[in-house]
């Protein structure tokens, strides 16, 4: 996944949501929301990158030691309500959004423990975290502040 520039819409580690968000799935894994909640998740919200580089290792440990997944979460501002889920959130990573992702991914996988990546499109941050949370079942919520 973080070897190539871009993801094309072809790309098999790539999976399209119900809903319009594209899941990336290390390992070769199909991994959906389904199988999910068969195994403990730890949700990591991007943020800057040095906060999402401590936040990782901090998930990455706390994963290794539960046993869970990591889904590692990119929020992507919409600012019209009826955009959320056009996919539209899949244009938005910039390369050094990209490449932080990368970092955080081969940072978990140092640690031993499967990572998903995917793209989560909101109108309102805390109702967006609150929703991604939910979503993922998740066992801990690592986030950084509402505009932090």
């Amino acid at each position: 996944m973080c070897n190539e520039k871009e993801q094309g819409a072809d790309d098999p580690a790539a999976a399209r949501m119900s809903d319009g968000r594209r899941a990336f799935v290390r390992k070769g894994e199909a991994a959906g929301y389904e199988e999910q909640a068969m195994t403990q998740t730890i949700l990591v919200i991007t943020g800057t990158r040095d906060w999402t580089r401590r936040a990782i290792h901090l998930a990455a440990a706390m994963a290794q030691e539960a046993g869970a997944t990591i889904l590692l979460t990119h929020m992507a501002p919409i600012t019209h309500l009826e955009y959320l889920g056009a996919g539209n959130g899949d244009d938005l990573l910039s390369y050094v959004e990209y490449d932080a992702l990368c970092e955080c991914v081969s940072t978990a996988e140092e640690y031993g423990v499967d990572v998903r990546v995917e793209i989560f499109e909101y109108t309102d941050y805390s109702g967006g975290l609150k929703s991604a949370a939910e979503r993922a079942a998740a066992l801990a919520v690592f986030a950084p502040a509402p505009g932090g």
